[in-house]
């Protein structure tokens, strides 16, 4: 597919998610009413022990209790976190493929993880994937490392489920101010994990394949299930579906309950960087024919199975055409 179409389109996603996720809630009000009014309390519960910098000390308030917002839309919530985690492992791999003509975006996945959890998701995701569009690594021609090794792909299996399930899953069931903190920078446990990991184990030739699909078949399960929890609860319901998956344009009245405002924020950080995600997997093609299996793959799976589980799918579709050409090797080599 052309470059030119990211070009013009993946700038104005993230302008559009940075409009809703960002400037919205400042627009309204929500944030300096969370920041100057209540975390300005000392007595707030959302304060961790003070660090001596009232300011740091307001900010990370300010950010607890935003995620306390959260928890009251607990289930999207969950559904937006679950499908960021196909994602993540998709930065991770590339990382481990990019050379050093790479965008740093490619070569350093701490990066774009970071301006998820501080700039958003949907500001952060269209510029990921213009990063992988634009340099010729969305559909890997030959002139690109296409495979992954075993250690770094077991690296990556372990950093994944250590630096950002385990994070998220303590942050869900405690709901608490120190698990919420603990899980913001997840991306940099994420790092730390994988390079540990090779630091003690090296690397090899062989190819890792099978953990980087036993990966992928996890998050297409995890993201399936979610959705459907959220789905099957509502199908009768067409108000319900309604509220949950159809944001609203205006900005949310003060007057609202923070949850309304969360779920706003969600909604839009949801649908803009799985959106764009979703969106980019069409570029993994090398021909008309794989584009129209990607995108009628694409139309039915993100109903049915939920984007997280649809990008999963064509990341994994794609994972198995890279190593093509390593496999059926590794498969004479062991029967010699």
């Amino acid at each position: 597919m052309s470059k030119i179409l990211p070009v013009l389109t993946f700038p104005v996603l993230s302008a559009v998610g940075l409009t809703f996720v960002t400037y919205h809630p400042f627009a309204s009000g929500f944030i300096s009413k969370t920041f100057f009014e209540e975390c300005a309390n000392l007595h707030n519960p959302n304060r961790l022990p003070p660090s001596g910098y009232p300011f740091v000390d307001q900010g990370l308030c300010a950010l607890i209790s935003l995620f306390s917002a959260f928890f009251d839309q607990s289930i999207f919530l969950l559904w937006l976190l679950t499908a960021i985690v196909p994602i993540v492992s998709f930065m991770a791999l590339e990382a481990s493929r990019a050379d050093r003509g790479a965008p740093l975006m490619v070569r350093n996945p701490t990066l774009p993880g970071m301006l998820i959890q501080t700039m958003s998701f949907a500001f952060t995701a269209p510029l990921y994937w213009l990063s992988i569009i634009a340099s010729g690594r969305a559909n890997m021609r030959l002139s690109f490392t296409s495979t992954v090794s075993k250690e770094h792909a077991q690296a990556i299996f372990l950093a994944v489920l250590l630096g950002l399930v385990a994070p998220t899953f303590y942050m869900m069931y405690f709901q608490t101010p120190s698990t919420t903190v603990a899980f913001l920078p997840f991306p940099v446990f994420v790092a730390i994990v994988h390079d540990l990991y090779i630091a003690f184990t090296g690397s090899s030739s062989k190819s890792g394949y099978s953990y980087i699909r036993a990966l992928y078949i996890l998050n297409f399960l995890a993201n399936f299930y979610v959705h459907l929890s959220i789905l099957l609860p509502n199908i009768n319901s067409l108000q319900s579906l309604k509220g949950l998956f159809v944001p609203s344009t205006s900005l949310i009245d003060l007057g609202e309950p923070a949850s309304a405002h969360a779920l706003h924020m969600l909604q839009w950080d949801m649908y803009i960087g799985i959106g764009s995600t979703v969106f980019a997997t069409l570029w993994f093609a090398r021909s008309a024919g794989q584009f129209l299996g990607l995108l009628l793959w694409n139309l039915v799976a993100v109903p049915i199975f939920g984007p997280g589980a649809a990008f999963a799918g064509a990341a994994l579709w794609r994972e198995s055409c890279l190593h093509s050409d390593v496999v059926p090797r590794n498969k004479k080599r062991g029967k010699n």
